[in-house]
């Protein structure tokens, strides 16, 4: 695997606040992304208690609609050990990737394959878990 792969540099920075331990590792497997013709940015990765605080609060005690069943403490974000990604899009083929997509059906590699699901494989083949996979509580 070539190692001179350009990544987002919002992305390398997010990944270098994760728990020393799985840095490289996330590191090479959004390079696989990469070279799998799917960039992503990982939008958040270590997140502070207070954070996750206000993240759960949003649809319960906040306006908004919830985007986490995990309360403080109980989220791999807590440990420096998770990320949440979306697509990067290249809309005016420049080579700029400007754009962002959370479209978990779009195809735009063209290889007949959900991008999202591509980053998801990739992830899951290194031993990672996605919280798609997790059933949503029934109770809050």
């Amino acid at each position: 695997m070539p190692t001179n792969v350009f990544i987002d540099p919002i992305t390398v920075q997010r990944i270098n606040k994760l728990h020393p331990k799985i840095r490289a590792e996330v590191l090479q497997l959004v390079k696989q992304c990469y070279q799998n013709g799917v960039p992503i940015r990982v939008v958040q990765g270590a997140r502070s208690i207070p954070e996750q605080q206000e993240l759960y609060d949003q649809g319960r005690t906040k306006p908004g609609a919830i985007v986490t069943y995990a309360k403080p403490g109980l989220s791999w974000h807590n440990y420096f050990l998770a990320i949440d990604f979306c697509l990067l899009v290249d809309k005016d083929n420049n080579g700029t990737y400007e754009n962002i997509s959370w479209d978990l059906n779009v195809d735009l590699d063209h290889d007949g394959q959900k991008d999202w699901m591509e980053v998801v494989s990739i992830f899951k083949a290194a031993g990672y878990v996605w919280g798609g996979d997790w059933p949503k509580p029934k109770t809050d």
